[in-house]
């Protein structure tokens, strides 16, 4: 199945909305916010070093210099296309969180819902090419027989138990086994230095100029 996925954030991860920054550097979006759907973009992808375009823009209506707009796509052969969204000027999110678009199907949801639906193309209705390009002028249209289904995480021992603070915790509980117990690490080097290749291709093709 080929598909393409979107991850989307906005003022706050995760999430989307608006919110103007105070500050005059720190950064800008993709060094603060964007390590995160960066490296969930990254092992999405799967193995080897995505092609990527960005576009980034200072919008910053209080002076500073950091870019407050970020529209980074990972793509490559075979590979799906996955496009992040990080913008301070969301005030409508455009759907949830996580939406991946397939030939076969889709998902969408955030770190505590997922839906996902799909159909069996070898019961699906047949179709065949239009030649020359139409039947009576019409548009194309079918139906096909969903199937459909959901996750939810269903820990409520904590307001944040599917946030950072559990993440940060399981991140520093194997990194104490790696160095107590000889255990293996969950996240591994090359991934970081996937990452890093990403934000590293993203500034350098959007130079923006230093105000301060």
């Amino acid at each position: 199945m080929k598909y393409s996925i979107s991850v989307q954030s906005g003022a706050d991860f995760p999430g989307a909305g608006t919110g103007r920054r105070c500050n005059a550097k720190l950064g800008g979006n993709l060094l603060n916010t964007g390590p995160h759907p960066v490296d969930q973009a990254i092992a999405l992808f799967g193995d080897g070093y995505p092609e990527v375009f960005c576009r980034m823009r200072s919008i910053q209506p209080l002076g500073g210099d950091a870019e407050d707009f970020c529209s980074v796509t990972l793509y490559g052969e075979n590979k799906p296309q996955i496009e992040i969204l990080l913008s301070n000027y969301l005030a409508y999110p455009q759907g949830k969180h996580y939406n991946v678009s397939g030939t076969l199907g889709g998902l969408t949801g955030d770190h505590f819902n997922l839906d996902w639906k799909y159909y069996d193309q070898l019961t699906a209705p047949k179709q065949e090419m239009w030649k020359p390009w139409s039947k009576e002028r019409g548009y194309c249209s079918e139906q096909l027989s969903w199937t459909e289904e959901s996750w939810k995480y269903n820990d409520t021992s904590s307001s944040n138990s599917g946030g950072y603070t559990l993440n940060s915790q399981k991140l520093y509980a194997n990194l104490y086994d790696v160095l107590v117990n000889g255990a293996e690490q969950v996240i591994k080097l090359e991934q970081v230095r996937r990452q890093i290749y990403v934000i590293e291709e993203c500034h350098k093709q959007n130079p923006l100029p230093r105000k301060y």
